[in-house]
């Protein structure tokens, strides 16, 4: 697995079973399409929270079957399969497919961190009211040389 979606995205590499047209672009181009691991549902982004039962992968085990349910990793018409599985209670997965996903995430614990906790990692106030205030002032800037040009003419 040792590589990243975003990777191949840049490298502009697909694997074979990406390379499915979907409005005549390669699946890897395209937002994820993932099933939610505790209901079954559709959802995008594997570890985006569930819209239809609010799950939201946390656990490295969560993440990494969150991550194998992906378009990335798995073909639309599977992932549908998966999902009528999981609602049935019937889902399995071999312990050394999830493996190597494990192995990744576990590889990087900031950034596990950052999907455990985004709200620690959010902006604070000043630097999301900070690009309004800019933004305002170079309006008045701009409101106050105008008005000396059109008072001085």
């Amino acid at each position: 697995m040792g590589m990243w979606i975003g990777d191949l995205r840049r490298r502009g590499e697909c694997q074979d079973w990406q390379k499915q047209k979907l409005e005549g672009q390669c699946l890897a181009n395209r937002m994820t399409m993932a099933i939610c691991i505790k209901c079954g549902e559709e959802k995008w982004g594997g570890f985006a929270p569930c819209r239809a039962c609010g799950h939201r992968p946390v656990e490295v085990d969560e993440l990494a079957h969150s991550l194998y349910l992906t378009t990335h990793h798995q073909r639309r018409d599977e992932l549908l399969k998966a999902g009528r599985r999981i609602k049935e209670g019937t889902f399995t997965v071999d312990a050394n497919i999830i493996a190597p996903f494990i192995a990744e995430i576990e590889r990087d614990p900031a950034w596990l961190e950052k999907i455990r906790h985004p709200e620690r990692f959010r902006p604070g106030v000043v630097w999301r009211v900070l690009p309004w205030l800019l933004g305002v002032g170079l309006v008045a800037l701009a409101v106050s040389g105008i008005w000396r040009l059109i008072r001085d003419w």
